[in-house]
């Protein structure tokens, strides 16, 4: 039943990438693609206490106790010492148990005195608390904010007095909510993250991963953990990248083909293949610009097609007959050029099958010169390779 309540959950939510981490200097980073579980390794050489993720800039920062690390996300992971974490003002080391990154602030929580949530400023290394309560009454070693949502969320391991389970915090107010008991069995999960709704139980050891819908307050899945040895603590972020191609969507030029980064000359969800078949110094990839040109062309030819008085001369005949072969060549073209690449075709307002559809039969209208509506036939004909040329947008 949850794996049927997962399909009909996630069907409609972009999958991004979840990294996570644990308390092992001998064990990497993982980056788990969230729709199959495969899980690759990211070896940074630290232990990983919280994982938070800066979108605006594409940075990763996890700490080791007091430790603060940071990188530019890409592959490999390249460990920054920012220095021990100090309290404001003071020379005395903060050891945070999870990180969190949202609206241009690097937040953590601590799970001995003074418990609470701090603002870190990466700058300096030096946190402020922004959120206290009770010592006895939490005991939050998960922390992710939403960033569809910007809601902030965080793990409780504390059973009293208010069971353990997911919360969302609410900085501002300071109001502390609970919006789903742990899954039966658990009380020990020190790892959160969150992205469109979606929340996951990070666990510091072998098993499964639980993911939740943070709306309902249910679980509708589960995620292989990576990690073969239990330890202490582990963390972990999400790192939007819906083609799960290591490039953040913020920082793909095709965020939704796995193969680019960038468009490149032919574009995105195009192989890069700079063939140019007909010599025109058009790719053969650039099948709008293809289409356009040939559209051109055979506009040209479709103006010297004419209807000759019968005192016209064989060379004028020849002339016309000439033109409408061309238009008709020019015609076949296209058709097939949509037939067999037309999906990769943009077109405003409409598909480029029914725009093509629409050229065909205004053309095969506009050289008929022996109708009677010839001339009105050819001008709308016209007036459509216009229209066509002007909707392709790719």
């Amino acid at each position: 039943m949850k794996k049927l309540l997962a399909i009909l959950f996630l069907a409609n939510v972009s999958f991004s990438q979840l990294l996570v981490g644990v308390d092992d200097s001998a064990v990497p980073i993982y980056w788990i693609n969230t729709s199959n579980g495969i899980a690759t390794p990211l070896p940074v050489g630290t232990q990983v206490w919280g994982l938070a993720y800066d979108g605006d800039i594409n940075l990763v920062y996890w700490n080791q106790g007091a430790i603060l690390y940071r990188s530019p996300f890409t592959i490999p992971l390249v460990p920054d010492s920012l220095g021990e974490m100090v309290l404001t003002g003071t020379s005395t080391t903060q050891s945070m148990v999870a990180l969190a990154y949202h609206g241009g602030k690097l937040y953590g929580t601590k799970n001995i005195a003074n418990e609470g949530i701090y603002e870190i400023n990466p700058a300096t290394a030096e946190v402020t608390l922004v959120l206290d309560y009770a010592d006895p009454d939490y005991d939050f070693g998960g922390l992710d904010f939403d960033p569809v949502t910007g809601k902030l969320y965080a793990t409780n391991d504390d059973t009293t007095p208010h069971g353990s389970g997911i919360f969302e915090i609410n900085l501002t107010t300071q109001a502390i909510t609970k919006v789903a008991d742990y899954p039966a069995g658990q009380s020990d999960i020190d790892g959160f993250a969150a992205y469109n709704g979606i929340g996951y139980l990070i666990v510091d050891e072998p098993g499964d991963f639980f993911v939740y819908d943070l709306v309902s307050g249910s679980q509708v899945s589960t995620l292989p953990s990576p990690f073969t040895t239990s330890e202490v603590f582990s963390g972990g972020t999400f790192i939007p990248d819906d083609d799960r191609d290591f490039a953040p969507n913020n920082f793909d030029g095709c965020p939704i083909d796995g193969s680019k980064v960038a468009p490149g000359v032919c574009g995105c969800g195009q192989v890069e293949d700079l063939t140019d078949s007909n010599l025109n110094l058009i790719p053969d990839c650039k099948v709008g610009e293809e289409l356009k040109f040939t559209a051109g062309n055979m506009r040209a030819q479709l103006r010297k097609v004419k209807k000759l008085p019968d005192t016209a001369t064989s060379n004028q005949r020849r002339k016309v007959r000439k033109a409408r072969s061309a238009v008709k060549k020019y015609l076949a073209e296209i058709e097939t050029r949509i037939a067999n690449d037309g999906t990769k075709v943009s077109v405003t307002n409409s598909s480029i099958f029914a725009l093509g559809l629409e050229l065909s039969e205004k053309v095969k209208k506009g050289i008929k010169v022996n109708k009677a509506r010839f001339r009105k036939n050819k001008k709308a004909a016209i007036s459509n390779i216009d229209s066509f040329i002007g909707s392709i947008t790719n």
